[in-house]
């Protein structure tokens, strides 16, 4: 008896596996897009499956007007351990974002446009925040092709009920139509 409370026995578990994984990319800077790809390549590499979330500037990187122009940001950035009034010179992000962007040329890291669209033909899921695309005033023409409206994601029963019967909260709520669960979505546009 005293040797089974010594040594307790636990209980031998498979370890459990990663299945899925979400990544939230809300920053338009190359800084603060490529890591969430790169997280959602390796993921697929894996079999993992793996969704994208676009929101605020991060809406840049799906944005067929500005995929192509994301740059480095310079003011402010602490990881470049210069100061501001340095990043904030004219032509100095364009010259940090060419020598970035040589850089990951050189370590085979594809630009923005064709990684977005490795990760997408890999099956990742890439949504853009409905919340934002409203706010921008911006429309599913105004993404990378291969958009369509998704289902929605999340619950407006699930929102406590002084949210739910908030007039200005369901004033930008998108409306339930088309959505499979019934329910308003908070983010309703998936790009496949």
């Amino acid at each position: 008896m005293n040797q089974l409370l010594d040594q307790p026995q636990l209980p031998e578990t498979e370890p459990e596996t990663i299945e899925k994984i979400s990544i939230v990319i809300s920053k338009g800077s190359l800084e603060g897009i490529y890591p969430g790809l790169i997280m959602a390549n390796g993921a697929r590499m894996e079999g993992i499956e793996a969704d994208l979330f676009f929101t605020f500037f991060g809406l840049d990187a799906i944005r067929k007007d500005r995929f192509e122009k994301i740059k480095v940001a310079t003011v402010g950035n602490p990881g470049l351990h210069m100061p501001t009034w340095l990043g904030a010179l004219p032509g100095f992000s364009a010259l940090a974002t060419r020598m970035m962007k040589r850089q990951m040329e050189k370590i085979d890291i594809p630009p923005i446009p064709e990684f977005i669209e490795l990760v997408a033909d890999s099956g990742a899921h890439l949504y853009a925040c409905k919340a934002s695309v409203d706010m921008f005033g911006l429309t599913m023409a105004d993404f990378v092709p291969r958009s369509r409206t998704s289902s929605a994601l999340a619950s407006s029963t699930s929102a406590p009920p002084a949210a739910r019967s908030s007039s200005r909260r369901q004033a930008w709520r998108p409306s339930r139509a088309g959505s499979r669960d019934g329910h308003g979505a908070s983010f309703n546009h998936l790009l496949d």
